[in-house]
């Protein structure tokens, strides 16, 4: 419990990443803490030891288990009214990060699990009243370092990824619109793009 709710809790094993996972996350905390929006996961706080990131909690967890998780010949029923506040929930967010001052670039807007990868991606939440929100920001990045040249390429996961920053190109906002537009397919037929194909695979399709 935190303030009076419950939170989640972020921890990063320092020993066990990389400077970069470092800096991603430093940048993750530096954003989150401005961030303010019905549809971005609210920051709460910073714990150094160990090093935590606090936020709320989302009680109906991320959208990869309610979209896919079909154990015991169980589905999640999501209504075509309740899949569409869903999408909009999620635009609400990312309008929010696009008509920031600087522009705030999401980079990894996914709701799913990526090819080869183990563990879920948190990047979209729903909380107890079904209200979505964008979070995990720790490969967001500021539209100036765009414009400097100084944005990476290649970054997130495929199956999400703008041709433009797969080609490491400079890229602006509009790569989070491609995004978006791949997890509106998945919201729509609940099935992962790409299903079963390996990032290579993937790169060629495009």
């Amino acid at each position: 419990m935190g303030r009076g709710c419950e939170v989640a809790v972020k921890k990063l094993r320092v020993s066990r990443m990389s400077a970069k996972a470092i800096r991603d996350f430093h940048s993750e905390v530096v954003l989150m803490r401005a961030l303010r929006h019905p549809n971005i996961v609210i920051f709460m706080g910073l714990v150094m030891d160990p090093v935590c990131l606090v936020t709320e909690y989302c009680h109906n967890g991320n959208l990869f288990d309610l979209l896919h998780d079909n154990s015991e010949n169980y589905a999640v029923k999501i209504p075509w009214q309740r899949r569409v506040r869903i999408a909009l929930d999620v635009a609400r967010g990312m309008n929010f990060l696009h008509t920031s001052t600087p522009v705030i670039i999401h980079r990894d807007l996914k709701w799913a699990l990526g090819v080869g990868v183990t563990h879920r991606s948190l990047n979209i939440l729903v909380d107890e009243k079904w209200t979505a929100k964008v979070s995990d920001f720790g490969l967001s990045r500021f539209k100036s370092a765009a414009a400097h040249g100084m944005m990476t390429g290649q970054c997130g996961t495929y199956q999400w990824m703008a041709p433009e920053v797969i080609g490491g190109h400079i890229y602006t906002e509009k790569a989070d619109v491609y995004s978006f537009g791949v997890n509106l397919w998945e919201l729509l037929t609940r099935k992962i793009p790409y299903d079963g194909m390996q990032p290579m695979q993937v790169r060629e399709k495009r």
